[in-house]
């Protein structure tokens, strides 16, 4: 139900921060930049309303007795969470210096060495699928189809 809570508040922060991005008057009436981020919001708060409902029901459902509780801190659990959500921090701020192409090369390979189990670890099967991953939507978003500019870094 916490987790719930903070996803749900999570997605407020994530809404009221889109109603910063400034609206171009020629696009008056059509889908415009806020749109996206909004879209993202209301569906994270979904899931948010959605865990807090689940959290609810299993709390009823509880009765006290050991083998249903909930053992926390899950290791391996935990630690692959703590582990994404400091890779997610490092490519926000890497994007600025080394550009989207690399930066997201690099987040998809290391969020797939840390999401994977440890005996089915394929470093060259994550390399190929990192960097036509990053390629596709690199090229997708700034070619004619939708003309956006992606951080370029430093080095590209």
């Amino acid at each position: 139900m916490i987790v719930g809570g903070c996803v749900i508040a999570f997605s407020v922060f994530i809404f009221v921060a889109s109603l910063s991005i400034r609206r171009i008057a020629a696009l008056a009436g059509t889908l415009d930049a806020r749109f996206f981020p909004q879209l993202v919001a209301a569906l994270i708060a979904i899931c948010g309303i959605s865990i807090v409902i689940s959290g609810f029901a299993k709390a009823k459902r509880y009765s006290g007795d050991e083998e249903n509780a909930v053992l926390w801190p899950l290791k391996d659990g935990t630690i692959c969470a703590l582990l994404t959500i400091f890779t997610i921090g490092i490519y926000i701020f890497s994007m600025e210096y080394i550009g989207f192409l690399l930066s997201s090369f690099l987040f998809l390979v290391a969020l797939m060495a840390i999401l994977a189990p440890k005996g089915k670890r394929n470093f060259i099967q994550f390399i190929i699928i990192s960097a036509v991953c990053s390629t596709v939507i690199y090229y997708s978003f700034t070619s004619r189809l939708l003309n956006l500019v992606l951080p370029s870094g430093i080095l590209w």
